[in-house]
């Protein structure tokens, strides 16, 4: 994956990411994370410009639930006008995949018309016949039974719920157990319900054999709902307490469509009709007014409302509320609950005859539901179905074994989460490496917008290879690069921040790690792999940094700070490769004597000494080109490489260098300020230095002959006088 980011090659990018949110997803790893890469798949693509990819990368994001019906719709477009565009893919398939999914249908019912969904479900069943897809045709005839329930006829819907379980059974499918709950809740919207209570019981005995902890628990959530429907509410009572017991050892927190809103309903009236509270509600619904206005929940936040206020007036003005809320929506037997109270309160009130009208309204209304009259007009139990015998423990254990399998699979996960950090830390030796691909792995492993290093050994920050370019992150850099302090394991906002402190106590950076949306937090879990990671990869740069300082202390002078002798032969030979490479290259090497420095280590000290050939070396530093290289051969021996230099520029520099340094007598103050009084020097005693210089090419290429000639040539020099170049 990093080397695909180096590359930063988008098409890859957006495959890679595509395919591995299809394994998050088949895998059952958490929707967030399966969302976010699917997310970046879409990213890439349009990155990449490649319309194909581009409809792969949004067909994934429908499949995965991520976008909305008015998304769907405009999916739908695109893969029509990119049919005749675009090779290599079958558009037919795709567009036939997305019209069998449920979540189209749940999406679009409100958006497009009834009409409109049933040619597209037509269209898609000529396509699976031809290609003789039978599990697809299930499917399809499931979806066209929820199509006859938005048109009220409930005797179609069940005859093609009915074709899809035969094609099931056939295939074997795993879709059979959903078909059954589906044949469940048609049938007591239909009134039959001793035929749904059969089917209820085939699905749960279904799903506990395959061993779907979600199916299992959608399949209780029907079972109690029958319960209710026909007011055996102590049934529906202990089925519910089994369902959460189950969603809580499995660590359900929430479950399909519709469930939380099921399972609010039949808390309320178990609370009415018998005094209990469940436990656990809270844990699949949250109170409080949903933001989808077209939702069913709407009505059932209402309703609950309205059981819990006194005033007469104001509690048949919200039922009203519910009541219009859920006429929109396919919970016909919920419906006739909100109207019995609604009628009740009225009736209360002294509105006899506005009771009635709302009640002979509704029953024109709904003259296709047959049990809507029965339930309105009694209060006893419609029907006796009798109590499921169940191995109860079987399901408790199956729930608790996949809770299990969540938490090893979690663990696994972990496991190589540290091992590709662990093969980080050993194999990459260069810091900025090290870091930027820390970076990259960390945001592709967890849920987060943004990750960055802020570097205070240079006050760089260091940003992953991939970033949402969308998202504004300077005022977060700018708060810790100007924050110096950050105490350890800060958290700033919703950014959880982790120091890196060397074991000297130096503070090498921070690791930020940020969100935006306020619904993305961090788990403990999280944060502790994240700091056990963080350990890992800071022991590494620490060694790194200890090991480019016993490098740095090994390629210098230690008295004038210069490069050694050591380094001084390694440039030399980087030189020798650049003329090896380029004929027309060549470069000249200075060697360099301080004329007359013996007498001043004699006569002052070795301290004097020392000073003067500190002074002198930044001198001469200062004083050659940026682009020379300049070095202590040893003693008072200095050497210049001159690189793009031949012996007549060398010669010419040489001299100039010993005009600037010595127009001061720099080694006289030296001497001033540590006598404390004027200092006599005989003019043969000056300091002063001696050049030899040579080029590579006038020694036929040959690096040892290059220093040897131009050693010659010092000696020449310094036998010639003060201040000579040869």
């Amino acid at each position: 994956m990093e080397e695909l980011k180096e590359k930063g090659d988008a098409l890859l990018l957006a495959k890679y990411n595509r395919l591995l949110a299809y394994v998050y997803a088949i895998t059952q790893s958490r929707w967030n994370l399966t969302v976010d890469t699917a997310r970046k798949a879409l990213s890439f693509a349009f990155r990449s410009k490649d319309k194909g990819e581009i409809i792969l990368s949004k067909s994934l994001l429908f499949f995965v639930g991520a976008i909305l019906g008015e998304d769907i719709v405009e999916l739908l477009g695109d893969i029509k006008k990119s049919r005749r565009k675009v090779k290599g893919l079958d558009f037919d398939k795709i567009y036939c995949h997305i019209v069998s999914f449920y979540y189209f249908f749940v999406s679009t019912r409100d958006i497009l018309r009834i009409e409109e969904i049933e040619k597209m479900l037509m269209k898609a069943f000529r396509y699976y016949r031809k290609k003789r897809d039978y599990f697809h045709l299930a499917v399809l005839h499931h979806l066209m039974g929820n199509l006859f329930i938005e048109k009220g006829l409930n005797v179609k819907a069940i005859r093609e719920v009915k074709k899809s379980l035969k094609l099931a059974i056939k295939l074997k499918s795993i879709y059979i157990s959903h078909i059954y709950n589906s044949l469940a809740h048609l049938l007591y919207t239909s009134e039959k319900f001793r035929e749904s209570y059969k089917y209820s019981k085939e699905a749960l005995l279904l799903t506990v054999k395959e061993g779907d902890i979600k199916e299992i628990c959608m399949t209780l959530v029907n079972m109690a709902y029958l319960y209710m429907t026909v007011n055996e509410f102590r049934k529906a009572n202990f089925v519910m307490e089994m369902l959460f017991r189950i969603m809580s050892e499995a660590k359900i927190e929430e479950l399909p469509i519709h469930s939380n809103v099921k399972l609010w309903v039949m808390d309320m009236y178990i609370k009415r009709q018998l005094g209990l509270v469940s436990p656990y509600v809270g844990m699949v619904y949250r109170t409080g007014v949903p933001e989808d206005k077209g939702s069913e929940a709407v009505s059932f936040y209402y309703w609950s409302i309205a059981m819990q206020t006194e005033n007469l007036d104001e509690k048949i003005k919200i039922l009203y509320e519910a009541l219009e809320y859920i006429r929109k929506n396919e919970f016909k037997y919920v419906e006739v609950k909100i109207l019995k109270d609604l009628i009740h309160a009225l009736r209360e009130a002294g509105r006899e005859k506005e009771a009635q009208d709302v009640k002979d309204y509704y029953i024109t209304l709904r003259e296709n539901y047959k049990f809507y009259r029965i339930l309105l007009d009694t209060d006893k139990n419609v029907i006796n179905l009798p109590f499921p015998k169940f191995n109860w423990e079987l399901i408790i254990n199956e729930a608790r074994s996949r809770y299990n399998l969540l938490q090893l699979q979690d663990k696994i996960s972990k496991i190589r989460f540290l091992e590709r950090i662990q093969n980080l830390v050993i194999s990459e030796n260069d810091e900025r490496l090290l870091i930027r691909r820390f970076l990259n792995i960390v945001l592709n492993s967890f849920s987060v917008d943004v990750v960055f290093f802020v570097d205070k050994e240079s006050n760089d920050v260091y940003l992953p290879v991939y970033m949402d370019n969308s998202l504004d992150i300077s005022s977060l850099v700018r708060l810790y690069i100007e924050h110096r302090n950050v105490p350890r394991d800060v958290e700033v906002g919703n950014s959880f921040v982790l120091p890196f402190v060397f074991s000297d106590g130096e503070l090498r950076g921070y690791l930020v790690i940020h969100n935006f949306s306020e619904g993305k937090f961090f788990r403990m879990e999280e944060k502790n792999i994240l700091e056990i990671s963080s350990m890992l990869v800071k022991s590494k740069l620490e060694i790194l940094s200890d090991f480019r300082k016993i490098e740095k202390i090994s390629k210098t002078d230690f008295l004038t700070g210069l490069p050694n002798r050591n380094e001084i032969e390694n440039i030399a030979i980087t030189e020798v490769e650049r003329c090896n490479r380029d004929q027309n290259y060549n470069f000249s090497l200075a060697l360099i004597d301080l004329d007359n420095f013996k007498y001043y280590n004699d006569t002052f000290g070795h301290m004097i000494g020392d000073l003067i050939l500190k002074e002198f070396a930044s001198l001469l530093r200062a004083t050659v080109r940026k682009i020379d290289f300049v070095g202590r051969y040893g003693g008072d021996e200095f050497v210049v490489i001159m690189p793009s230099t031949d012996r007549n520029k060398a010669f010419l520099a040489a001299k100039r260098w010993i005009r600037k340094i010595f127009s001061s007598d720099f080694y006289m103050d030296i001497l001033r300020s540590f006598s404390g009084s004027q200092v006599y020097i005989p003019e043969d005693k000056k300091l002063s230095m001696s050049v030899g210089v040579a080029d590579f090419k006038e020694v036929g290429y040959n690096i040892q002959e290059l220093f040897e000639l131009a050693d010659k040539r010092l000696y020449v020099s310094k036998s010639k006088g003060k201040s000579v170049v040869t």
